[in-house]
């Protein structure tokens, strides 16, 4: 991460930027000294999320995606399910074009792609994106080509508590990220939070 990191601080990255974390920061396993993949996760949001808002290229228009690629049920996939085969995991936006709060919307992978080519303006939809319904009501003003850079923070699987959530989407300013999706769970999932006292409308999800 230390080239990526870099180029944070001068604003050098693409309008689109792909983040995977490795096998010790995604959630996965438990990796020494930490030896809690949880806590792992989260030191790993903790450390690169406030460097991405503090970067010239995020501005007022960049946009932080965390989701997860499907959730940890022991059957596995479910293809009678269609596009939601792969489960129900949480998503979390930070941007300054978001409005804080917890959206009980039911949302595809294909919602997350097709609302980022809304977001670029670029015409035609991959995939299926074109069945689906983009992420609309999250954002302060009509989408069409206002972004102008994305950060995707793309895990291969959740922590094992999400399953208990029902919130699909969370959003939260740039300058007031969201607190844990649920809070009575036994490991909350955090993203890196600044004084409370800058948070006037902090985006929350139910349990």
């Amino acid at each position: 991460m230390s080239t990526f990191n870099a180029d944070l601080a001068t604003g050098r990255v693409a309008r689109f930027n792909t983040i995977i974390p490795n096998g010790c920061d995604d959630g996965e396993a438990n990796c020494k000294p930490v030896n809690n993949r949880y806590t792992q996760f989260d030191n790993f949001l903790s450390a690169e999320v406030p460097k991405i808002e503090a970067s010239p290229a995020f501005g007022t228009n960049g946009v932080i995606i965390v989701v997860y690629d499907e959730d940890e049920r022991a059957g596995g996939l479910a293809a009678k399910n269609g596009l939601g085969s792969g489960g129900h995991v949480v998503c979390v936006i930070l941007s300054p074009l978001a409005v804080p709060g917890s959206y009980d919307q039911k949302y595809y992978h294909y919602s997350v792609l097709r609302t980022l080519e809304d977001g670029f303006g670029l015409s035609g939809y991959l995939g299926a994106a074109n069945e689906v319904t983009p992420i609309n009501d999250i954002w302060r003003r009509r989408l069409s080509a206002m972004i102008t850079r994305v950060w995707l923070v793309y895990a291969p699987n959740p922590h094992d508590h999400l399953m208990v959530c029902s919130t699909r989407l969370a959003a939260a300013t740039a300058r007031c990220p969201c607190r844990p999706p649920c809070t009575g769970s036994p490991r909350p999932w955090r993203l890196p939070r600044r004084s409370p006292r800058r948070c006037s409308r902090p985006a929350t999800a139910r349990c």
